[in-house]
């Protein structure tokens, strides 16, 4: 199970001084992955996981994002079929696959 997060939510790495609510559904969706990721851990069907998916062009307001969306589709498959069966890696990950800071 992919939970898709934001760097948003990041309280090491928090620069922001607005989109208060954003970052708080963010963080609160994190705690619940990683509460559900220790809950089945021992699982060897289901690993679960938050991903940040970057700063993808998805509606009018960011035209300036880097990241297409269809395009960065296919990176995020990749990555999810990756990590599908990796519980010892980081649980929060960024598109590349690299550990996000919570």
């Amino acid at each position: 199970m992919v939970n898709i997060s934001s760097e948003a939510e990041s309280i090491g790495k928090c620069c922001r001084t607005f989109y208060i609510d954003y970052g708080m559904e963010k963080a609160a969706l994190n705690m619940a992955t990683m509460t559900m990721h220790n809950y089945f851990k021992n699982d060897p069907n289901l690993n679960i996981f938050c991903v940040h998916p970057g700063w993808i062009r998805t509606n009018p307001g960011n035209t300036e994002a880097p990241l297409d969306p269809y395009g960065h589709a296919r990176t995020l498959l990749e990555l999810f079929e990756t990590k599908r069966h990796d519980k010892e890696g980081p649980v929060f990950i960024t598109w590349t696959g690299e550990p996000c800071p919570w």
